[in-house]
């Protein structure tokens, strides 16, 4: 499962291509200190729409946990990805004091595509999958974060993190970028999509 999500990481990574000069001058490098956790799919094309979507919610520096789909396997016990993505915010929590979680996801997902839906029916299941998923991160990391801070060596900075999450719980919000006509598939992203929040 580890060897997994590092390989996934290091996809995220080289597909996005990060160029440090333009984060340094970017919205999110404007505001100092770390308050999120965000959760996009792992496809590139998608990056400056998950950095607009950040941005408009004052997020400050993020924390990014790429996740094939974003939201898709997210609320499923036997996934990999509900594994990861408890002990992932358990540490961001800890050592960055994160409160707040940000999931994106988009249409033309190449992990919705073996389902052959329409781009109406592929959005329906993804907003279906993202109120899950929304759930899945309210009601049960807590409960990892919880394991985390009684069994992990944490230093006294870390627990407080962990104690201030528990006592008031984690922020959730989901974005969903789409194209402007949803009759055709995505080609350009670029040009061709706007971000909504669900």
């Amino acid at each position: 499962m580890v060897e997994y999500f590092l390989h996934v990481l290091c996809h995220f990574v080289k597909e996005y291509k990060i160029n440090i000069n333009k984060l340094k001058e970017s919205k999110l490098s404007k505001v100092k200190g770390y308050s999120t956790c965000g959760v996009p799919c792992i496809d590139g094309a998608y990056i400056d729409f998950f950095q607009e979507a950040a941005a408009s919610m004052n997020s400050g520096l993020v924390d990014v946990m790429p996740i094939p789909g974003s939201s898709k396997d997210l609320f499923m016990p036997k996934m990999a990805a509900h594994r990861f993505v408890q002990s992932f915010i358990s540490v961001s929590v800890a050592k960055h004091g994160i409160n707040h979680i940000l999931l994106c996801s988009h249409l033309c997902c190449g992990a919705y595509e073996h389902l052959g839906l329409s781009l109406p029916d592929e959005e329906a299941l993804q907003r279906e999958h993202i109120e899950r998923a929304k759930h899945f991160l309210k009601d049960q990391v807590p409960l990892a974060i919880g394991h985390y801070l009684a069994y992990s060596d944490v230093d006294d900075h870390g627990k407080d993190n962990l104690k201030t999450v528990l006592s008031k719980g984690l922020i959730v919000d989901a974005f969903i970028i789409k194209p402007h006509n949803m009759s055709k598939r995505i080609v350009k992203p670029a040009s061709e999509c706007f971000v909504e929040k669900v």
